[in-house]
Order: C-alpha cells, then sequence, then structure tokens
C-alpha cells in the first residue's frame, strides 16, 4: 500500500502544510488496467475511487458530477476521471480538462499532466440521474514521467484539478481556499 499526498492548487516549486481531511489508500492494482476510454468493473474494483470535486469559486462541490478512479502497477500510474457533459448545445472545448500534479517522496517540483476531457468516450446515462458523462483513462509510466515506481509505504504528492470551460468552474480533489497549496492526504 502506498500513501499519496494531496497537493493544493497554487503548486509550483512544493507544497505547503498537510491535512488529513482528504485521506484514500492505494494498493498496487490487482489486474493490469486495459486502456480503451472506458473504466472496467475490474478496474473499478482495483483502484481507489473519489467522488466530486471541490470548487475552487465556492468551495463546496463543483456544479458537474465527477468521479476520479486512481491505482497503481508495476509499470505506472492509472487514473481516470468520468465528468458529466455540459448542458446542450454547450460542447467540450480543449481547455475542459483534468490536471493531475504528482510529487514523488524527495522531490521539490511535481510532475504536471493534462489529460484533455474531450478525448473521452461518452457514455449515455450512466450518472445515477441519467446524465450523460464523459470517461477518459490513461496509464503514465514511471519512465514516461521521469519518476521511480513507488515502494510500499511510501508517501506521494497528489493534485488532481477538473476545470469546465462550459460553465466555467475548476474541481479540486483537495482543496481549500486558505491554503492553496495545503496537502491532503491520498
Amino acid at each position: 500500500v502506498i500513501l499519496i499526498i494531496a497537493m493544493g492548487a497554487g503548486l509550483a516549486a512544493g507544497a505547503d502544510g498537510i491535512s488529513d481531511r482528504t485521506l484514500i489508500r492505494m494498493s498496487p492494482m490487482a489486474c493490469a488496467p486495459k486502456i480503451d476510454g472506458r473504466v472496467s468493473r475490474e478496474e473499478m474494483r482495483a483502484c481507489s475511487v473519489s467522488y466530486g470535486a471541490v470548487s475552487r469559486q465556492s468551495g463546496l462541490l463543483a456544479l458537474r458530477h465527477v468521479v476520479f478512479h486512481f491505482g497503481y502497477t508495476s509499470e505506472g500510474f492509472y487514473f481516470a476521471v468520468r465528468a458529466s457533459r455540459p448542458v446542450p448545445p454547450q460542447k467540450y472545448t480543449d481547455a475542459d480538462r483534468t490536471t493531475l500534479h504528482l510529487l514523488p517522496p524527495g522531490a521539490r517540483k511535481p510532475v504536471r499532466v493534462d489529460v484533455p476531457l474531450a478525448e473521452g468516450t461518452v457514455l449515455k446515462g450512466v450518472h445515477e440521474y441519467g446524465v450523460e458523462c464523459v470517461e477518459v483513462e490513461r496509464l503514465f509510466r514511471y519512465a514516461a514521467l521521469g519518476v521511480k515506481p513507488p515502494r510500499d509505504g511510501e508517501k506521494w504528492g497528489l493534485q488532481v484539478a477538473v476545470r469546465f470551460r462550459n460553465k466555467d468552474e475548476t474541481g479540486y480533489w483537495h482543496w481549500t481556499k486558505a491554503n492553496p497549496s495545503e496537502l491532503g492526504t491520498f
């Protein structure tokens, strides 16, 4: 099991404090993920899941439904996001994206990865209210990120932000208005 620390949005060179208000523990995934644009039942069971994103604008849950899936294998970090689509006729744009910041132990600056929502697979009626959603999944290989695989018990920094342009809003996996660089625990 590794423990990942979630980093606030203002992260450029490091983190500013640790909070245990956001906590998820992660074990290695029992099965290797199949990156096909859909989070399978096996992938869902094998990774940690977090529901909702905190809006930077309001400090409450973002207006759009968001689910984050996190995991890791011997090859890399698995990440998937499911987000409700904008209300028609609005569409996803290239600016609609999820951004991950990963901070390995001992590193001073996080690795940043952008995941465009417009590249996702459209799912009809998967939200509990029948709203159309989009799913995007990725496996970020350690070598491509320039990091070594996590060891059992290690703490990694992580922040996930999802930016919506049609109703302009940014939601975070861990957010505190008083200290945007604060770390939560993952």
